[in-house]
């Protein structure tokens, strides 16, 4: 029984490189990608400008981030006490009843604006990268 299991992987296995045309010839190597004006990553990454110009903009973006976590986290209060007040998840009268508290909507514009400001600091960052690239 086991002779014919392991006979039954053996043909499955050549059957499977036969067909995928794999063989024992040496694959040509690739060839090497062009160099740009920027040179390299590991060379960008080299240049302490570069990397101190990436971690201010990591840090900003993280800043960002962080305020966003606690704004929303707010509104998942006031959310959970909303429902608890009204006793109910219908989601039209949730809606209707948060756009009545004035905290709500000053919580909710503030993460308007923080995601504009972080859709920003990424786009400063690309740009960062792309002018560091093109040189």
């Amino acid at each position: 029984m086991i002779d014919y299991r392991i006979r039954f992987c053996l043909l499955a296995a050549l059957t499977a490189a036969v067909l995928t045309g794999c063989s024992r010839e040496e694959q040509p190597e690739p060839a090497p990608a062009a160099e740009t004006g920027g040179g390299n990553m590991v060379e960008r990454m080299s240049d302490p400008v570069y990397r101190a110009q990436l971690k201010a903009h990591a840090d900003k973006r993280d800043s960002l981030m962080a305020q966003y976590a606690k704004l929303t986290g707010r509104m998942r209060e006031l959310l959970a006490a909303k429902q608890a007040e009204l006793g109910t998840d219908d989601e039209a009268a949730l809606k209707a009843a948060l756009e009545a508290d004035p905290e709500w909507n000053s919580l909710y514009q503030r993460c308007i604006d923080l995601d504009v400001a972080i859709g920003d600091e990424q786009r400063r960052a690309r740009e960062t990268v792309r002018q560091r690239i093109s040189k």
